[in-house]
């Protein structure tokens, strides 16, 4: 497996985890669970992470996939953590987690990993 297939597996496996992380939780249970609160914002990270790993020639080829944002979150996340704002990063994870999942299922299909 070329490296940059692993990386974009990375980031599907790791958005389905977050997903999972979430499946009984509410809002107002997020924000009162440190812990999910933690394990909600690697998961984030590490998709972030492998983002930074996928070619700028990939980023142009799946460009419905805010690659940008992804990063800049990530970035965020672990070098601005006093700006982390936890009802976002809830939207993140219950809005925005699973359309990218959708992108990503469609890119490994293409990609035959």
């Amino acid at each position: 497996m070329k490296p940059e297939k692993s990386y974009l597996l990375d980031m599907l496996l790791s958005a389905r985890k977050g997903i999972e992380f979430i499946s009984n939780a509410t809002e107002k249970t997020f924000l009162a669970d440190e812990i999910l609160q933690n394990a909600v914002i690697r998961i984030i990270i590490v998709t972030g992470e492998a983002a930074t790993r996928i070619s700028d020639e990939s980023k142009t080829k799946y460009s419905q996939i805010p690659w940008r944002e992804i990063i800049g979150m990530r970035n965020i996340l672990v070098h601005d953590y006093a700006k982390i704002n936890l009802s976002q990063i809830w939207f993140t994870i219950t809005n925005e987690i699973p359309k990218l999942i959708e992108h990503l299922e469609s890119i490994v299909s293409i990609e035959d990993l």
